[in-house]
């Protein structure tokens, strides 16, 4: 304050922790910035968290990593795996909701821009075999990966 320079320290070990912030929660914060640092503490925070767990998914999938599951979610995040589910179940949601949600999301988009084979894209969001993931494909959107595809006008791959 005052001072020709300003700076942020932290730990470099903070570097290989993932972005767990949605575009949305930058953008609502970015006219608060440098100042108040407690813009994070407030109002929304059951929607932030689910919003941090859908961040945290998401990049995990579009990197093709395993999804963590919910108590290693939690450390990712800072809280207790007890905290995690009381905050998701007290805003209406669950970790296995919104993993769900991300599988879906992921899945549609790689089935409608991509030609990966379906048993790729499977594999891709850890699903066991393929069938599995035909089987939650269908009872999320009531249409098979195949089908879903052909309406988009994507031709999968095909192996030679």
């Amino acid at each position: 304050y005052g001072a020709p320079d300003n700076r942020l320290v932290i730990p470099a070990s903070y570097l290989a922790h993932p972005v767990v912030r949605s575009d949305a929660e930058l953008v609502r914060h970015l006219d608060y910035f440098p100042f108040p640092f407690d813009v994070w503490v407030g109002d929304a925070a059951q929607d932030r968290l689910s919003d941090r767990i859908r961040v945290l998914l998401m990049s995990g999938l579009q990197r093709q990593e395993r999804l963590p599951d919910s108590d290693a979610a939690a450390r990712l995040l800072g809280i207790s795996p007890a905290s995690l589910r009381r905050r998701l179940q007290d805003s209406g949601a669950s970790y296995a909701k919104i993993r769900a949600g991300c599988q879906r999301e992921w899945a549609e988009y790689l089935l409608a821009f991509t030609r990966s084979p379906v048993q790729e894209i499977a594999v891709q969001l850890g699903f066991g075999d393929d069938r599995a993931f035909r089987r939650a494909f269908r009872k999320w959107t009531g249409h098979g990966p195949a089908e879903f595809r052909r309406g988009r006008g994507v031709q999968a791959e095909t192996s030679a």
